[in-house]
């Protein structure tokens, strides 16, 4: 990255930045420099060696890199998925400012324990930003031995899962470290009037699962995306839905189970409807 981070520097008039490179390869950016009309920042980090003091490039390059565009930024994205080293994303949430102009956030990170993995830097950063922030994307990998999975008093206790985004419109979410449904679907109900957009992954849902995420937008019926993962794919399900979430416009279903039948017409939405997408999708398809 050495050669052309000069170069880089000159594009003044540069939105949009995506960094997807090796934690050893940002020691290259100059913290000081600016892009002063960048939007949309993505940063993905990996690692080539372990030795790397890879706190050292967060805290003093990444950190203040980020901090200089806080009055331009509008999308950030924040990815650590591709390794399976653990950086300290704590941190770097932490020592950033106030971002006034952003709308979209999102964080990719493998999750180790709940002791190793604070999510003290995910809390502050809603906490800056919950009066303005719309998009919300948070993906957990979870970690390999199934012992150092949280319980569900554990998990739900974590202040980030409290935070107050009144204006947020659409939820991408990462639900495999999210065991028990009622504390999950309580934790959803907090966003049930403003909204518009629910991804749900990674977990496969049950009838009643589904039942509960229905009747929980139900009363208010603003959902017009729901994409998620059933376990069984069958009419009562088109059912469900076409009675809690009359007003959805776009349906994207992965299913393991199909359960074949005529599906009658009064079970599906209003055919008046024009723009009403429906998606299905099955994993284990030839």
């Amino acid at each position: 990255m050495a050669y052309f981070t000069p170069t880089l520097a000159s594009f003044k008039a540069l939105r949009v930045l995506t960094l997807d490179i090796m934690i050893e390869g940002y020691q290259f950016l100059s913290p000081t420099t600016t892009f002063p009309l960048l939007e949309t920042l993505y940063i993905g980090l990996s690692n080539a060696y372990c030795s790397t003091d890879s706190k050292y490039i967060l805290d003093n390059v990444l950190t203040p890199f980020l901090n200089n565009h806080n009055s331009t930024l509008r999308v950030f994205k924040l990815s650590s998925l591709r390794t399976s080293y653990t950086f300290d994303i704590p941190s770097l949430l932490l020592k950033l400012r106030h971002f006034p102009r952003l709308k979209t956030f999102s964080l990719w990170h493998p999750f180790v324990s709940i002791r190793q993995s604070n999510s003290a830097g995910l809390s502050h950063i809603l906490r800056l930003h919950s009066e303005h922030l719309l998009e919300l994307s948070l993906h957990a990998k979870g970690p390999i031995q199934y012992s150092m999975y949280p319980t569900a008093d554990q998990w739900y206790a974590q202040e980030f899962l409290r935070a107050n985004l009144p204006k947020l419109q659409v939820l991408d979410l990462d639900i495999e470290l999210y065991p028990d449904i009622n504390q999950t679907t309580a934790f959803l109900s907090r966003f049930q009037k403003s909204l518009t957009s629910l991804k749900l992954s990674v977990n496969t849902l049950s009838h009643e699962d589904v039942k509960h995420i229905a009747e929980t937008f139900s009363t208010q019926d603003r959902l017009r995306e729901l994409c998620m993962s059933v376990g069984v794919l069958n009419p009562q399900l088109f059912a469900l839905f076409a009675e809690k979430l009359p007003s959805l416009e776009t349906l994207f279903l992965e299913f393991s189970e199909l359960v074949p039948s005529n599906l009658d017409e009064d079970m599906l939405w209003d055919s008046s409807v024009s723009n009403f997408r429906l998606d299905i999708a099955c994993p284990n398809s030839v």
